[in-house]
């Protein structure tokens, strides 16, 4: 509770005093149920006028339904369906428009062009049907049915005379064009027989001709003699280079025997060689029996080499005489054909005249099947021939389609409603937030245990908040900062987070901790009695030992530490904890983050000076501002325990 020395003033600024009562709750309240007010009754009449004003708008319908004589069809179903696309897009062509906006005007009086036209009717496919919805819309029902109906009338018309002829012209003139193409196909095939019989030209076929089968004959004859001759000329060519080479060119007939004796010779040469590694040459010269091998031997060698010069004699004249008799076939041949050659031009040409006439008969015959294959497919789709006939005509509509007034009319209340709830809000999260005017605040002036000011002195009053004010830092992230921070560190986070101011800190002593009772004493001009957590004693007991003989809780050598030491200590703690904003973290943030925790409680400004000491005025005006309205709470009232760990307030 406030002593006897602690005084209330209240500070007045240059405004009027109507600032001070644009704040007070209850005109707060006034003014955001005037703006509801205000809001809802605007968007309603905003809402009904565009409801009512509104004309109404009638619709005249019609339908009207493909019919085909194979009705079951699978290929009719199809069929219908894309003829109903066509007809869709026709029924809105630009054509039928102009001429639908000429009979209207003609012969009800309606006066609409082709782009409005467009806007007034619609058609529509109903789907797993043959029928084609017509639609025609606007404020006046007569003119809806005057329309449809004439669109109906003009575009029926118009669908049958179109039918009419396509059906009936396309007909006849395939009629027509089979009747000719048959009498120039008969008369090509005659003047083709003809043709035929005069030059003797069995068929197309060439091979069925006299003269180029002859043609053909020599030809192939004159090939092959050609062949023969290069076959004999090169056979006499290599048997020359083999004798230029000294070889001998063997006939093939004469090579068997010639192997024989080959064989026979080498058996002697071995027996001979036998001889020669058992004896000297003196005794086989006298061995009757080797005398005898050796002479065979020698006789053998000149039948060989005589039997080979015979052959290659004969070769050589055989090869001759192949390469003559070649040479005069060819000759004779070429002769031949030379004297058939004007037969045979002259046949060709024929031919290839022939050749003409035949494929335009072809020609002819392709073109007269498929023109017979139209007139089938022609007289096979007449049963899938369509009938457009008008299943549902139109009617007098008396019950307008649109708008639905009523209904429009309770979206408009309700959409009225959400714009009266949502200005209210507005209006209440501006004024939460807006930051505190300058005017008549009460502002709590702690003169604690000090005289009363001299007579004539008078409290000026305190300067405007300039200064951005401290950071609120929230639980989780003074949790983290308390549990990275050490046993030193932890004793500055919990001295602020219980009331201590930040120069109260750095003269705090430890005979002013009072361990039994969990009390702060705080000496000074705003001395007071305050509750400390559990934890910041347990954390002194740690540290007392570590600072034995010194009177000072945060001292170097016995000399206060420094306000930048401290916060110096918190910036390291910050740093260690992984804070997303470690810098910078100061002492007035840790005090103003245990002060707004004790004013979001609704504590009361005296009870709050009971606990923190002296507040500066501009800091008081802020918490003004943002505590809630009401009746405030004394300190029993409310937790004076800053939660750590989880715990709850």
């Amino acid at each position: 509770m406030l002593t006897n020395s602690s005084k209330m003033k209240v500070i007045s600024g240059p405004e009027e005093s109507t600032d001070y009562l644009a704040d007070d709750p209850l005109l707060q309240k006034r003014q955001r149920q005037k703006i509801s007010l205000y809001t809802f009754i605007l968007s309603i009449i905003i809402g009904l006028v565009y409801t009512w004003v509104r004309p109404p708008i009638f619709q005249s319908s019609a339908i009207l339904q493909a019919q085909y004589e194979v009705s079951n069809s699978e290929q009719a179903n199809t069929l219908a369906f894309e003829q109903l696309v066509v007809h869709q897009q026709r029924l809105t062509s630009p054509r039928v428009l102009l001429d639908l906006s000429a009979a209207l005007e003609v012969t009800d009086g309606i006066n609409l062009n082709a782009n409005q036209l467009s806007k007034v009717i619609s058609t529509e496919i109903l789907p797993g049907s043959r029928l084609l919805s017509l639609k025609a819309r606007g404020p006046d029902p007569e003119q809806t049915y005057r329309i449809i109906n004439t669109w109906i009338d003009l575009y029926l018309a118009d669908y049958r005379q179109n039918k009419s002829r396509n059906s009936g012209d396309k007909t006849k003139a395939l009629d027509t064009q089979v009747k000719l193409l048959e009498a120039q196909v008969d008369d090509k095939q005659r003047q083709l027989e003809q043709f035929r019989e005069e030059h003797q030209i069995l068929s197309l076929e060439r091979d069925e001709s006299r003269t180029l089968n002859k043609m053909k004959a020599l030809g192939q004859a004159l090939d092959e003699a050609t062949t023969e001759r290069s076959a004999a000329a090169a056979q006499l060519a290599g048997i020359k280079k083999s004798m230029s080479e000294g070889r001998y060119a063997i006939r093939p007939q004469d090579q068997a025997s010639i192997d024989n004796m080959e064989t026979h010779r080498i058996e002697l040469s071995d027996q001979l060689e036998d001889y020669s590694q058992k004896y000297t040459a003196a005794y086989m010269a006298l061995d009757p029996e080797i005398v005898a091998v050796q002479r065979k031997l020698d006789s053998l060698l000149e039948k060989i080499k005589q039997r080979k010069v015979d052959s290659q004699q004969s070769y050589v004249n055989e090869a001759k005489q192949m390469l003559a008799s070649a040479i005069e076939k060819e000759a004779a041949l070429s002769q031949q054909l030379d004297a058939f050659q004007q037969t045979a031009q002259t046949f060709s040409n024929r031919y290839q005249e022939f050749s003409t006439l035949s494929e335009e008969l072809d020609q002819l015959k392709l073109e007269l099947q498929s023109v017979k294959s139209e007139q089938l497919q022609q007289r096979v789709r007449e049963p899938y021939l369509e009938k457009l006939v008008v299943l549902e005509p139109p009617f007098l509509a008396n019950q307008p389609i649109s708008p639905h007034y009523w209904r429009d009319t309770w979206i408009a209340v309700i959409i009225s409603l959400v714009f009266a709830i949502l200005a209210f809000l507005l209006h209440m999260l501006v004024y939460r937030k807006k930051p505190p005017a300058v005017g008549l605040y009460p502002v709590f002036t702690q003169l604690h245990h000090q005289p009363n000011p001299p007579m004539g002195v008078t409290l000026t009053e305190p300067s405007r908040l300039t200064a951005p004010l401290p950071r609120e830092i929230s639980t989780r992230e003074m949790c983290q900062l308390l549990d990275s921070a050490n046993d030193a560190t932890k004793m500055i986070i919990l001295l602020l987070l219980s009331g201590v101011s930040p120069d109260e800190i750095k003269t705090i002593c430890w005979r002013e901790l009072d361990e039994e009772n969990n009390r702060i004493r705080i000496s000074g001009a705003s001395s007071r009695e305050i509750l400390g957590p559990q934890l910041l004693f347990e954390v002194a007991a740690k540290l007392s030992d570590k600072t034995a003989g010194e009177d000072l809780i945060f001292s170097r050598t016995n000399e206060p530490m420094s306000k930048e030491d401290l916060e110096s200590m918190l910036q390291c703690a910050a740093h260690d904890a992984g804070l997303i904003q470690p810098s910078p973290i100061t002492l007035e943030d840790i005090r103003h983050t245990y002060l707004c925790f004790l004013v979001d409680q609704g504590i009361s400004f005296s009870a709050l000076i009971e606990i923190a000491g002296y507040i500066p005025p501009e800091r008081l005006n802020y918490y003004q501002s943002t505590s809630l309205p009401g009746q405030k709470k004394t300190i029993d009232a409310v937790n004076c325990q800053y939660p750590l760990h989880g715990e709850n307030p």
